[in-house]
């Protein structure tokens, strides 16, 4: 060999069918490498989901944790990586489910308000809004009632309408500009 020769053995590479085997057996040192191996694919993987670094993290933290508590489910017949992938995925949509709910429950309390008094201002205003939301261009109207009313997630309206998510995020900045040089106020 010369002086080419290595100076430590490496570890054979192991399958992802091994590597999932050895989790579900409960062997920590295989969890610990998947987790090392892993989790920087992951994390960008959240991070095209959500573009807040801190979300992202806690997503690929919360999918591992899962992995760990529910080992002994691991099939070895499915990719432990898309397994991963659909978990980092399902924390999102249940994170943005549970933010959705919450402003909705908010928006119910606010449409149950009686429209008296002072509250015409509010009604007016309102509708006012309405409007402006209306006599927006198709697309930027369809992506800011999704975001803004409803409350999808950017990823998620992205890939509903065949767009990017740059895209999603553009429609919406361009439609708040306009609604705010129309007199709207967050």
């Amino acid at each position: 060999m010369g002086i080419f020769h290595r100076l430590k053995k490496k570890e054979p590479e192991r399958t992802l069918k091994e590597i999932t085997l050895a989790i579900r057996s409960g062997d920590e040192r295989s969890f610990k490498r998947y987790f090392e191996d892993r989790f920087g694919r992951l994390y960008n993987y959240a991070l095209s989901l959500d573009s807040n670094p801190v979300i992202a993290e806690d997503l690929v933290q919360s999918a591992f944790l899962k992995l760990w508590q529910n080992r002994e489910k691991l099939s070895e017949d499915k990719s432990i990586d898309a397994l991963m992938m659909t978990t980092v995925r399902n924390e999102l949509f249940d994170i943005k489910r549970s933010h959705y709910e919450s402003r909705r429950g908010q928006m119910d309390e606010a449409g149950d308000m009686s429209i008296s008094g002072n509250n015409l201002d509010y009604k007016d205003q309102l509708e006012h809004y309405l409007r402006l939301i209306r006599t927006l261009p198709g697309k930027r109207r369809e992506v800011f009632t999704l975001s803004r009313i409803q409350g999808i997630p950017n990823a998620e309206i992205a890939e509903k309408m065949g767009i990017s998510i740059r895209t999603v995020e553009k429609h919406i900045n361009l439609a708040l500009r306009f609604l705010r040089e129309n007199g709207y106020q967050e």
